[in-house]
């Protein structure tokens, strides 16, 4: 049967702490921004082309009253005069077009800039809804966008699901580096690398691994040598009974300190379950009386700011393509 550990009482997190691992953090941020400008595509390209009437196009309507075939010219067995009633601020108007054979049909109605000073001169703005075939899933290509965006914002998601639940039944203990290697992944021209620390829960060896660019979130803290004793002996134990060690990789990457200790948390009812506090958005803590510390409320309150501007933004939008449809 598997072991069993007694879990402590589950801890209040504070709305602001639990703000910044929702919305906080490199995941969370580069994702909305991600997912908020891709949307902005997806609009004008793909809602746009697929959806007719979405897009205030131009300054007046038009409506095919007839279609004629070129007479003369040396397009003309390949292209078609189109003549329209052109309506523009409520006034009537009368213009042609030529372009190529089977553009438009008789009664469609497009849309269109245009001068009454120059009516042999319209720009008709619609894209083309006969003969597309396979171009209309161009469109789509837009798509890519948001959802690398969701893709990101869905790991953040799961980081702070996993820190919120630690945190609220989770124990602080102290975790040692014991290696660092890169990863192929680049942020702002930084190579990300993978931590690895080991810990000790209940006498056992334990290893947590994160990945940032950001190498001064594990640079190491002090720590009281009464919390490393206890890491210390369980090592004595694992080093009598044949147990490998493993010790930081050198030359590979930022330089540490041969013993380099930062705080995590993990689950008393299954130890191998942790987190690296400083992985967290806004490094929160456990305080001495055992509650989360950590929540700075302007920094909570910003990171709302890009998720709120896209939520509401494109809300907006999703609103008037109903409307439309």
């Amino acid at each position: 049967m598997p072991e069993k550990f007694e879990r402590p009482p589950v801890r209040e997190v504070p709305l602001l702490v639990r703000l910044r691992l929702m919305f906080g953090g490199f995941n969370n941020q580069f994702g909305w921004t991600f997912f908020g400008f891709g949307m902005i595509f997806v609009w004008v390209f793909t809602i746009g082309m697929l959806v007719p009437g979405f897009l205030p196009l131009g300054n007046a309507t038009a409506t095919v009253t007839e279609i004629e075939p070129m007479r003369e010219g040396p397009e003309a067995a390949d292209g078609d005069t189109y003549h329209l009633t052109v309506n523009r601020r409520g006034q009537q108007y009368t213009a042609t077009t030529q372009s190529a054979v089977g553009l438009y049909c008789k009664g469609q109605e497009l849309h269109a800039n245009f001068d009454p000073r120059h009516p042999d001169q319209i720009e008709i703005l619609d894209n083309p809804t006969s003969d597309m075939g396979p171009v209309r899933w161009i469109g789509l290509m837009p798509m890519i966008f948001p959802t690398v965006g969701i893709c990101f914002i869905v790991a953040g998601v799961r980081k702070g699901l996993q820190g919120m639940r630690l945190l609220a039944v989770g124990r602080q203990t102290i975790g040692e580096l014991i290696a660092v290697e890169p990863t192929n992944v680049r942020v702002n021209d930084m190579p990300v690398y993978k931590y690895t620390f080991e810990y000790v829960a209940d006498g056992r060896l334990f290893t947590v691994s994160a990945k940032t660019h950001v190498w001064k979130n594990f640079a190491g803290e002090d720590v009281d040598p009464v919390e490393v004793k206890p890491l210390k002996e369980a090592r004595a134990k694992a080093a009598e009974s044949g147990r490998p060690r493993n010790r930081p990789r050198s030359g590979i990457g930022p330089s540490f300190d041969p013993e380099t200790y930062e705080p995590l948390v993990y689950d008393p009812g299954d130890p191998a379950r942790a987190v690296m506090l400083d992985e967290l958005p806004g490094g929160p803590r456990l305080a001495s009386r055992g509650e989360v510390a950590g929540g700075n409320p302007l920094l909570a309150l910003g990171c709302l700011i890009i998720p709120g501007v896209s939520v509401v933004g494109h809300g907006y939008v999703l609103l008037r393509l109903l409307s439309v449809v």
